[in-house]
């Protein structure tokens, strides 16, 4: 222990003495003198080593601000890089500080500086990156596709392409351009490609091998979410969205949360539904998506005054939205107004496709808004579209039934209607749940117009049983018990039907159609009387009749063919001038058949078979034409019937227990013209419209990291001086030769200073563990 102190010591000592002059004044000489001629050769003689030159700090800045941007500490990698081209400019600090600049996302100082450094292998492949960042997807794209690359960028330079591509729509181009990218990054792009081109399966596939990536991994259950949610299997995504919204990672939660609302739509709860969309709406405010679904849950709960402030919004932030357009039409038309509705679908026509089961709400309203309006055409095509997206769907069905009615094609419509009765209770919606069930009233309604339309067929017995249904459902439908009464008349049960007419005007429903349906049932008791030979009781009914006609239609002026049925009792009562008046005033194809039987009856064939001849040539399917005109020949032209052969296979098709044939009072039939109104539907609401869907957040573009290195210069080797022999002091010649100690000595340059080398410090000591010890402590 006493040595290492020595040697300490020792080592002080050396260095202190140079600052004294020790070695050379004596202070510290030898106890012998030394001799002159002891010395040894006058040659020179090698001193301790001097300083280092300086070494270039600019490489070592450059690589050390390399290691700080890679390690992610950008700002202190620029700090270092300013410096060193403060120092020494050059292209390379100049392209390093361009990337670094990128990193830090200051585009325009990071083009001006590629600009200068333009000369770099991959200038242009960062430049080209840079213009993407900036959003000019399109000149970015054209600057990478130009730009060379070397093979181990061959892979970011294709992955920076393709997602120029699909920023720009070009899926197919941004597919053939990945085909032989390697890496994770690819691998998502490409999954996200077949998600936005609806390849639903081939994303969740693809999703699926990337769980396990540590980059990408941790947000694959929302990706994969919404490729369940497209392949229409709301509890699968429903499972994933909860897993990755009760994980730590928040990288993805707002897309969690909107994949989460569109999942619940999908299952129908609209309500949690609309819940979420806000929970989404406040993580990502500007997201027309989100607001745009919130509206579709808020419209499918007929909450339609919501659901129209909200699509508003989104038309604000997005006047192209098709979905938002799309769902301001329908509601639209649920509040009443027509022309709104319609100038919102006539908008986006162009755009709705044909086979989108989600764009059926959009061509269902577009068809009745069309039918209110009269433009049949129109409204036909839509329904068609409709009936075939929704197969089930009765609205569809029951609205071109009402078109074809309309026309006066009654069989079609009776077909259509029939269908929509067969479809209510049918499954028409994907998910777990059916629609709503179609409500009684809506039942009735629906089957009081089926018996209507067999009554303009003609097909008396079958709507009976048809009306009787509708009042099973609603009781107090009036088209229906209308409907009965007509059918008891139909069947000859005249008392039942008078009674039940009365019942129905005197309890306060005086309408036309019924005053008038019930003067016909007077009228056929009339002439039941008159075929009894009661003529005063007869004359009393067809008082009553006329009375029942005349107020009907001054109750109704637009029901004109009311006139038709007051000319029948004129001609009973043998008023011919005044029936012809009332026969004049709705020439329908009815009112010339009656014209024909009045005139045949009063004996003037030739005019009769006039407008016999015409009302056959308006409608030559008639039986009851083509029958009056049987009669008239087999009356009057005998000769003749017997060379037109289809004149007497027409009488032998005539229904002969008809009411209008039984109770004929010349053997002639008079056409009576029952009036009903059909029931309006209202269409109950069941929308469904498209899930709002954002095309998910493609990765961002790769670093084109190929920062330069600068090469390092080593350590300069330490340079030494020489001493003249005439340096030396010569000592005594019988003094043995001793070693000096080391001594700084001033460089060889002249006019440097020498620098004094400086002393070393002690090792520091360690405290000895016995306090108040003599002992030397210990190293």
């Amino acid at each position: 222990m006493k040595g290492s102190w020595c040697v300490w010591l020792s080592a002080c000592l050396v260095s202190i003495c140079p600052l004294f002059g020790g070695a050379e004044r004596g202070l510290f000489s030898s106890s012998k003198p030394t001799r002159t001629d002891s010395l040894k050769s006058p040659a020179p003689v090698r001193v301790a080593a001097s300083a280092p030159t300086r070494k270039d700090p600019v490489p070592g800045q450059n690589n050390t601000a390399i290691l700080f941007s890679k390690a992610g500490k950008q700002a202190q990698a620029l700090g270092l890089l300013t410096k060193a081209g403060q120092t020494r400019p050059s292209d390379t600090l100049t392209y390093n500080r361009a990337l670094v600049l990128l990193k830090l996302k200051r585009f325009d100082e990071a083009a001006a500086a590629l600009q200068k450094a333009n000369t770099f292998a991959h200038a242009q492949l960062n430049l080209g990156g840079l213009q993407c960042r900036q959003g000019d997807w399109a000149g970015g794209l054209k600057t990478l596709q130009a730009a060379p690359a070397t093979r181990e960028w061959a892979d970011e330079k294709a992955v920076n392409i393709a997602l120029a591509q699909y920023q720009l729509g070009q899926f197919k181009e941004a597919e053939r351009t990945l085909s032989g990218a390697a890496g994770s990054t690819a691998q998502l792009l490409r999954a996200d490609l077949a998600l936005v081109q609806g390849f639903y399966a081939d994303a969740l596939k693809a999703y699926k091998a990337l769980e396990n990536d540590e980059t990408y991994g941790p947000v694959m259950p929302v990706r994969m979410g919404n490729a369940l949610l497209g392949m229409r299997k709301f509890d699968d995504a429903v499972a994933l969205f909860e897993q990755y919204l009760t994980g730590n990672d928040r990288s993805a939660h707002g897309a969690a949360r909107l994949g989460m609302a569109n999942a619940r739509y999908g299952q129908r709860e609209f309500g949690r539904a609309a819940a979420e969309y806000r929970a989404a709406l406040q993580l990502m405010p500007q997201s027309t998506a989100a607001r745009t679904g919130l509206a579709n849950a808020l419209a499918s709960n007929r909450d339609y005054r919501s659901a129209r402030v909200q699509y508003e919004t989104v038309l604000r932030q997005d006047p192209a939205s098709l979905n938002a357009r799309m769902g301001l039409g329908v509601v639209a038309f649920r509040q009443g107004n027509l022309p709104e509705s319609m100038g919102h679908l006539r908008q986006i026509t162009a755009r709705l496709d044909p086979t989108n089961p989600d764009h059926a709400d959009a061509y269902l309203h577009q068809g009745l808004a069309s039918l209110s309006i009269s433009r049949f055409d129109t409204a036909r095509r839509a329904l068609e579209i409709v009936s075939r997206l929704r197969p089930g769907d009765p609205s569809a069905f029951s609205g071109l039934s009402e078109v074809y009615r309309r026309q006066d094609l009654y069989g079609q419509a009776l077909e259509m209607l029939q269908q929509a009765i067969n479809k209510t209770a049918e499954h028409h919606w994907p998910g777990a749940q059916p629609p709503p069930e179609l409500s009684a009233k809506t039942r009735a309604r629906m089957q009081a117009n089926r018996g209507s339309l067999l009554l303009k067929l003609n097909l008396m017995d079958q709507a009976y049983p048809v009306f009787r249904e509708a009042l099973k459902d609603d009781p107090s439908n009036l088209n229906a018990l209308n409907g009965v009464a007509v059918s008891l008349l139909e069947m000859d049960q005249l008392d039942k039907a008078h009674g039940l007419y009365d019942s129905l005007i005197n309890r306060g429903h005086r309408r036309a159609f019924l005053l008038n349906n019930r003067g016909i049932v007077r009228s056929y008791m009339a002439l039941q009387l008159d075929k009894k030979k009661q003529i005063e009781e007869a004359r009393k009914y067809y008082a009553l009749a006329r009375q029942d006609y005349e107020k009907a239609q001054q109750m109704d002026t637009s029901r004109r063919f009311y006139q038709n049925n007051l000319g029948n009792v004129l001609k009973n009562l043998n008023l011919y001038d005044e029936a012809v008046k009332s026969y004049q005033a709705y020439m329908s194809r009815s009112a010339i058949n009656n014209m024909g039987v009045l005139y045949a009856a009063n004996r003037k064939p030739d005019f009769s078979r006039y407008y016999l001849n015409l009302a056959i040539e308006l409608d030559s399917n008639n039986l009851i034409y083509q029958y009056n005109r049987v009669k008239l020949y087999r009356t009057f032209y005998p000769d003749s019937l017997n060379r037109k052969p289809n004149l007497l296979a027409a009488e032998r098709r005539l229904p002969t227990q008809s009411i209008s044939a039984k109770y004929s009072r010349d053997g002639y039939i008079n056409i009576y013209l029952y009036d009903y109104d059909f029931d309006v539907y209202d269409y109950p609401p069941d929308h469904r419209f498209p899930l709002a869907m954002e095309p998910p957040r493609p990765p961002d573009l790769l670093a084109i990291d190929d920062f330069v290195t600068m090469p390092e210069p080593a350590d300069p080797a330490p340079t030494t001086a020489t001493v003249a022999p005439s340096a030396v002091k010569p000592g005594p010649a019988t003094a043995p030769e001793i070693s000096t100690p080391p001594v700084a000595t001033r460089p060889a340059v002249a006019g440097t200073p020498a620098k004094r080398s400086r002393m070393p410090k002690p090792a520091r000591p360690r405290r000895s563990t016995r306090w108040g010890s003599t002992r030397c402590p210990t190293f």
